[in-house]
């Protein structure tokens, strides 16, 4: 989305009417600290884009030793953001001019500043590589491939590399495809390749990376002395710890009375047999899993009349955490005790080795290509920058190349922003650019919401723990300094800020302990508003059907409700109205929902603008283009051209298609438009006039200028700017001329390459975006994601969908890839085809589970910090009571231990939680059935529960208006009426007879088809079985038994078999046919009738579960029916895999009594016999 960027710090103060106010203590020590490497770590809204910029300032325009600008590495997350820090260095020095014209170091700045490295990583990297190409071999005009070529190559050399390996047949590669891939998923291991290599790639030696990943699977290493086993005794040593602070918790809760004697016992009991268990857990894995388990706790003493029920409460609430987390959580690495790990680990590191040789192979090969063409993705350009700096020493080590040596000289100070969101690779080339003691990183830890592209704020952590807080006094290096004041947010969403992150991050969720020294600090002393700063509305989602309830239409009515009643909002010294361009609605994923945000907004007449919830094929201005590229290329498709006549184009109507289609009959639609009848009708003359003249202009013209001029041609853009949003439509098609461009430059093979390239684009995992959106309308509220926000603030923002369920569907995958455990898999089972987790990968899921968690916590901590004076959250909660009970038992000691904060699902248990201990958030303690500790808040916490009673109607724009009672009848009673034929709507005319079984042959097909490449010839079964169905086909029968062979060549010549499919036939199988006593009656039969095409009628009852007798048309042919004495009968060929005649007769009953139907009606006699004959079984098979 292209909104204008509130400028932070000074800049936001001046243009509030404020004076100025002076650097900070921090923000002054980030400006002038000098001497070694500094780390500033920012909190939101601190002004670290200000500092930044001043520092840069002060560096090339100090007056005694001013640094040149172009001697500066500036390095920047985004383009925009590089944009705009060279021009307000621009304004500075031309504001310095200003004052002083003859200011020669002015001058020489200004004019060094054009050529400085002001740049993105991305950007840095390739003009390095492009100065110093001759010092990697690559062609000095190489250029960068886009991500879907780079995809296609990738994908290309996969498929290569792999039919290569299953021809070789090695045995660790049979392993390594039995292992990861299924009967009906044999490109499983293809997209375990590609995405492990799309890992690698943010380590600065991949290969490294994956050789000691695969080292950790050497069956000679014992599980002790294993990468996994340090982190599993923590993880379970936490469990642990949790379960018995919830023991000590509820003995602290008993009364010193005799009543309770019974619960200390049983609680002293609980609390021995954790400390038995983490006495075995030192003991050794073995002992812990043998002697430790199963566990046995005692049951709760019987309630006596004289307890106090909260006080059992507490103890029944703290039980029941305690006893999931020692019986369910940590049960789930008790999956391999020693001897099991070293099975497992000799099971999988041949696998591994094997998976090691083909993405080396895939490596190698992509490499080739890309040389050949002269082209490279940005990961390779990365690569090859890191190749130019630093090598490995004999010894392993890694030291700097000459090249990196030059280049340490280079740059007086390497700058770079955003440094919690650097990976490996990039945190090794800026430590080989560097001198050793001259990199000023900037970003926040808090802030760092880019997992899914390989971000590891890990490393902003490390650094951070190990520099030294900066002392201007006393300055050691490297030095940290962290930057606390926020000059965004009011202090009331300060503090609401402070409360959640204060409860829940932690270095185990969250990656950071949130402390007094990550607080907000907000610069803001105006009082506080009548409204309160922050707000939790809940909707129970158990109650939520009726249309008032709606959380979309609920978020819509709050902002109509407070523009239409005048709250005002802090602006400057001054308060205003609130305008509906204040409000920014985000939300985690704008794709399933956001267009239910707008529609609502829209209903209400609330102007909105919302971030690109599509992708770029999805838009109708795209489709439609698309589907008359595709007509011009091949106008025998007919929904293609049935979308494009009845466009503006050419205005069909839906009368004149149908009038269209009449001609044709069942013929194709493009028949239609050709017939002579419809010569005379504008819309056909001019579309065979447009797809005459298109088809030959598209042959000669490279395709972005054949659609630039079919646009022109056809005023396209003026069509879609008369369309809503007209603007944004016009940039999503320059988006796609654009894709066009890219295919011509790469050398594309014209239109119908375009097309196939395209559809390549569409099928593919990712989407491609549409274009950013324009705001067109200032005051209109903006729906846009989290991670689009980032960088941005609004008066008022609304997290809406806080209730929907975190996405954890990494943890799912066939391979888990934490960058510092390897890779975790599970074993391959390959009796009966299963497999099992191992004890790396349970190890590995939790890491991954805890990383996801903090990745989440941080993106909420992103969308509470983008509010300047309301943070509001909507939270629609299934079962709310029962949600607020299991929080409340979370929360009885104020905090939750980290181990149960990991157990979170939604951003709404954060939330409720943290209103369960806040003095406003009453009405939810209510819920609970324990005592939740009341934290004292310095800010207004406003609870809103939205039930139907609530739910007052907002006056709109419009004028209401009055229904006609007798008008409102006649509608309900149209909308009630009830189809006495609906489920034959979904019932369709016309089956083929191979359908018939569909239902009864899919539940055991799947099951039982082999992977192709598990295939000596390369064929699938299902493959091998057609081609027999077609040699018996198209064979001579008398030929065949006269010389099978001689037969065979002869079809194969004739082309109706492939050299590999005429290879796989079944000679001894067909022999036995022809040449059986089966054979001979058809050889004997009085007449006999091949590929036999019948129809018939049946009943739909007898196909679909409804009650109706309407009949279904049904076709299809009979493989061979012979003529005897006493009649006609039916022999249909099988190939199926199956074990008895009974099996494969009721597999295909439906279609034989069919066939025996059809076959009596079309032939006119009696059908007396109906066999299947088996070619697995090499027999006829009756069916009676």
């Amino acid at each position: 989305m292209t909104t204008k960027q509130t400028a932070p710090c000074w800049q936001n103060w001046k243009r509030r009417g404020r004076a100025m106010p002076k650097w900070t203590d921090a923000q002054q020590d980030a400006i002038d600290a000098r001497g070694g490497n500094i780390l500033v770590s920012a909190a939101a809204g601190s002004g670290k884009t200000a500092v930044l910029i001043e520092r840069v300032s002060k560096c090339i325009t100090d007056p005694g030793h001013p640094v040149d600008i172009d001697r500066l590495l500036i390095v920047t997350f985004t383009n925009a953001a590089a944009a705009e820090m060279r021009s307000r260095l621009s304004v500075r020095l031309r504001q310095i001019l200003a004052a002083d014209p003859g200011n020669a170091n002015a001058k020489r700045q200004l004019s060094l500043l054009s050529g400085a490295d002001i740049c993105t990583i991305d950007a840095f990297c390739l003009k390095l590589v492009r100065e110093n190409f001759f010092s990697l071999n690559l062609a000095a005009d190489f250029r960068l491939l886009d991500e879907n070529e780079n995809d296609r190559l990738f994908e290309e050399a996969i498929d290569t590399v792999l039919t290569e390996f299953y021809e070789e047949a090695d045995p660790e590669f049979l392993h390594l495809t039995e292992a990861f891939t299924t009967p009906d998923k044999d490109r499983d291991l293809f997209g375990l390749i590609k995405e492990l290599m799309r890992f690698m790639n943010a380590q600065a030696f991949p290969f490294d990376w994956l050789e000691q990943a695969v080292a950790a699977y050497d069956p000679a290493v014992p599980l002790m002395d294993s990468p996994w086993y340090p982190v599993l005794k923590r993880q379970v040593e936490e469990m642990l710890e949790t379960a018995a602070a919830l023991v000590k918790q509820s003995a602290g809760q008993l009364p010193p009375e005799p009543a309770y004697d019974k619960y200390a016992e049983m609680l002293a009991d609980d609390r021995q047999l954790i400390a038995h268990l983490k006495s075995l857990l030192h003991s050794g894995w073995d002992a812990f899993m043998k002697q430790g388990f199963p566990v046995a706790f005692a049951n709760m003493p019987r309630v006596r009349k004289d307890i106090d029920p909260e006080v059992k409460a507490v103890l029944a609430a703290n039980r029941d955490i305690y006893k999931t987390i020692i019986t369910k959580d940590i049960k789930t690495f008790l999956v391999s005790d020693s001897a099991d790990y070293a099975q497992d680990t000799a099971d999988l590191y041949p696998i591994y080795r094997a998976l090691l040789r083909v993405v080396q192979a895939v490596e190698r090969l992509v490499r080739e290509k890309k040389d050949e063409l002269g082209g490279y993705a940005f990961s390779d350009i990365e690569h090859f920058a890191i190749d130019l700096l630093m090598e490995k020493a004999a010894d392993g080590t890694v030291q700097a190349t000459a090249l990196g040596r030059q280049l340490q000289g280079r740059y007086a100070e390497i700058l770079v922003d955003e440094y919690q969101d650097t990976n490996e690779a990039q945190d090794r080339l800026f430590a080989f650019l560097s001198n050793g003691g001259n990199r000023f990183m900037v970003g926040d830890v808090k802030q760092s919401i880019y997992r899914f592209r390989l971000a590891m704020p890990q490393i902003f952590m490390a650094k951070k723990d190990s520099y030294t807080p900066y002392n201007r006094l006393h300055p050691v290096f490297p030095a940290a300094i962290t930057l606390d004041k926020n000059f965004r947010s009011r202090a009331g969403v300060c503090a609401y800020v402070n409360q959640v992150f204060s409860l829940f991050m932690t270095r185990r969720v969250g990656e950071l302990d949130y402390t007094q020294s990550e607080y907000l600090n907000p610069f803001d002393s105006t009082p506080p508003d009548s409204v309160p700063h922050a707000a939790l509305h809940i909707l129970d989602a158990a109650t939520g059907k009726d249309h008032v309830m709606d959380e979309p239409m609920a978020v819509a009515r709050l902002i109509a409700k407070k523009v239409q009643s005048g709250e005002t909002v802090q602006d400057g010294d001054s308060r205003r109205p609130l305008r509906y361009g204040d409000f920014a609605i985000l939300m985690r994923s704008m794709r399933a929902h956001a267009g239910d945000y707008a529609q609502a907004l829209q209903d209400l007449h609330i102007p909105v603008v919302c971030d690109n919830a599509t992708g770029l094929f999805e838009n109708g201005e795209i489709q439609l283009l698309l589907s008359y590229l595709q007509v011009i290329d091949n106008p025998m498709q007919d929904i293609p051209l049935l979308a494009v006549l009845s466009s503006p184009i050419y205005g069909a109507t839906e009368d004149e298609l149908a009038e269209i289609k009449l001609t044709a009959g069942y013929g194709r639609f493009y028949s239609a438009v050709f017939h002579p009848d419809n010569s005379c009708r504008s819309c056909c003359a001019a579309l065979r006039k447009d797809l005459s003249y298109y088809k030959k202009l598209a042959v000669t013209m490279p395709v972005e200028a054949f659609i630039r001029r079919l646009i022109r041609d056809k005023s396209l853009f003026a069509y879609i700017r008369a369309l809503g949003d007209g603007q944004q439509r016009q940039e999503n098609v320059e988006t796609f001329l654009s894709i066009a461009g890219r295919f011509d430059q790469n050398g594309g093979l014209g239109l119908a390459a375009f097309l196939r390239y395209v559809d390549s684009m569409i099928r593919g995992d990712g989407k491609t975006d549409s274009a950013p959106v324009i705001v067109t309308d200032e005051n209109a509220v903006k729906i846009m994601s989290v991670h689009h926000s980032k960088g941005l603030e609004f008066p008022v923002c609304i997290l809406a969908g806080a209730g929907r369920k975190y996405n954890m569907q990494d943890l799912t995958g066939k391979m888990l890839l934490p960058p510092q455990l390897g890779l975790a898999t599970k074993c391959h089972q390959e009796e009966g085809y299963f497999d099992y987790p191992t004890l790396p990968l349970e190890v590995v899921k939790r890491e991954s589970r805890l990383a996801a968690m903090s990745e989440n916590l941080r993106v909420l901590y992103v969308a509470m910090t983008r509010a300047k004076s309301q943070f509001i959250s909507f939270a629609s909660v299934r079962s709310l009571e029962s949600r607020v009970k299991t929080l409340a038992a979370y929360m009885q000691q104020g905090k939750p231990l980290p181990h149960l904060c990991s157990k979170l699902l939604y951003d709404s248990d954060f939330l409720l939680m943290s209103a369960l201990c806040h003095p406003d958030g009453g009405a939810l303690r209510e819920m609970a059935t324990v005592e939740v500790p009341v934290h004292p808040a310095d800010f207004a916490l406003q609870v809103v529960f939205h039930t139907p009673e609530t739910e007052a109607p907002v006056q709109t724009a419009e004028r209401e208006t009055v229904a006609d009672p007798r008008i409102v009848a006649q509608i309900r009673k149209k909308l009630d009426y009830t189809y006495p034929y609906a489920a034959l709507s979904k019932v369709s005319g016309k089956r083929n007879a191979s359908a018939l079984d569909e239902a009864v042959f899919a539940g055991s097909y799947v099951a039982r088809s082999v992977p192709a490449f598990l295939q000596p010839d390369g064929l699938t079964p299902a493959e091998k079985g057609t081609a027999m169905h077609t040699f018996m086909q198209y064979c001579d029968y008398a030929a065949a038994r006269a010389d099978l062979e001689q037969e065979i060549a002869r079809v194969q010549s004739a082309g109706y078999l492939r050299p590999e499919e005429a290879h796989t036939l079944d000679r001894q199988k067909l022999t036995a046919f022809f040449t059986g006593p089966f054979g001979a009656r058809v050889f004997g039969a009085k007449a006999v009738y091949r590929e036999l095409k019948v129809a018939s009628f049946l009943p739909v009852r007898a196909l679909e579960q409804v009650d109706a007798d309407d009949p279904v048309f049904v076709q299809g042919i009979a493989d061979c029916v012979f003529e005897e004495p006493e009649g006609l009968v039916l022999l249909d060929y099988k190939t199926d895999r199956v074990k008895t005649e009974q099996e494969l007769l009721a597999r295909y009953r439906q279609q034989l009594m069919f066939y025996k139907t059809a076959v009596a009606r079309t032939l006119q006699k009696p059908v007396h016999a109906v066999y299947l004959y088996s070619f697995c079984l090499s027999k006829p098979c009756e069916y009676k």
